[in-house]
């Protein structure tokens, strides 16, 4: 959504003001830290009091985003902050074509699903999945460096006291939920 305010003069004859203003010039994730590049200036109603206005980017640039910013959004002060937020963990997550949704994209939600223990090859003693999936937030995901069977790394963002758990589901599957936390 651009921003662009004009001043229009009242019948009072008085003219609202603007001022430059910071808007999102890409889709920024969430622990992302903000450079120059990553937003322009537009017009806006200098009346908001929301809006980071242009005279204030100096010291935004070097914050880091609690929350994602999608494209063409307005910055606001209640988007930067400590990141990951408290009582929140982020986890690499290894998948193979076949293991996740062909779609899957960050800010989708997800459940971690265990490997299939009849699939699964004797390995170490590893700390025991909950008999419940693993709820997270895709932040990221990429092909996995050096990997010759086409696998991705998915970087989840979930509970702290879950992190072990979705450690130790290594070799398992993600599947997409809907709003409502139905597989989609």
């Amino acid at each position: 959504m651009a921003i662009s305010a004009v001043s229009v003069p009242a019948v009072s004859g008085m003219l609202s003001s603007t001022q430059k203003v910071m808007v999102a010039a890409a889709d920024l994730p969430a622990g992302h830290v903000l450079t120059r590049s990553d937003f322009t200036l537009v017009d806006a109603d200098a009346s908001s009091s929301y809006v980071i206005p242009a005279v204030e980017m100096t010291q935004v640039i070097g914050k880091t985003l609690h929350v994602e910013v999608p494209k063409n959004t307005l910055l606001a002060a209640g988007d930067f902050g400590t990141y990951p937020p408290a009582g929140m963990a982020e986890v690499a997550f290894k998948v193979t074509p076949g293991t996740y949704p062909p779609q899957l994209a960050a800010g989708q939600r997800v459940a971690v699903m265990p490997p299939d223990p009849a699939q699964s090859v004797a390995q170490p003693a590893a700390p025991a999945t909950p008999n419940s999936p693993v709820v997270g937030q895709v932040l990221s995901i990429a092909p996995e460096p050096n990997a010759n069977d086409g696998g991705s790394v998915v970087v989840l963002l979930v509970p702290i006291a879950s992190a072990a758990a979705v450690t130790a589901a290594q070799g398992g599957s993600l599947v997409g939920l809907d709003a409502n936390g139905d597989a989609s």
